[in-house]
């Protein structure tokens, strides 16, 4: 390390003294101390010496929900419900409502309707 970099150094230990402290943070509270010396020297000194903090690592996703989706063991067992819609080229509206069974994906029913201006 060039001797020109120990007062750098010296003012970021300085700052740091036994605390644990990120490179924005460090630069920031150095700079309130020693104006003179620029951000880019102490980021450069700050991780040359080692005083860089590791990354955290992400936390891990966890592979069992609480709520897992149960599948039925028998068809009629259970029913699911979707409400769909849309438009047709004239801008009229269609909608549906349709019933699945889960176990074996059957449609149990789709029941479409269109709704009528007022006016009409």
């Amino acid at each position: 390390m060039p001797l020109k970099d120990l007062p750098v150094k010296d003012a970021i230990q300085e700052v740091i003294g036994s605390t644990r402290k990120g490179r924005k943070k460090v630069i920031r509270l150095v700079q309130r101390k020693h104006p003179q010396i620029g951000a880019s020297k102490i980021r450069r000194v700050y991780e040359q010496n080692g005083f860089s903090l590791m990354k955290k690592l992400k936390r891990r996703m966890r592979n069992n929900p609480k709520n897992p989706a149960t599948v039925p063991m028998a068809a009629n067992e259970e029913w699911a419900i979707d409400f769909m819609h849309d438009t047709l080229v004239s801008g009229r509206q269609i909608r549906s409502l349709n019933i699945i069974d889960p176990f074996n994906r059957e449609c149990k029913g789709c029941l479409l309707y269109t709704s009528d201006a007022a006016d009409e």
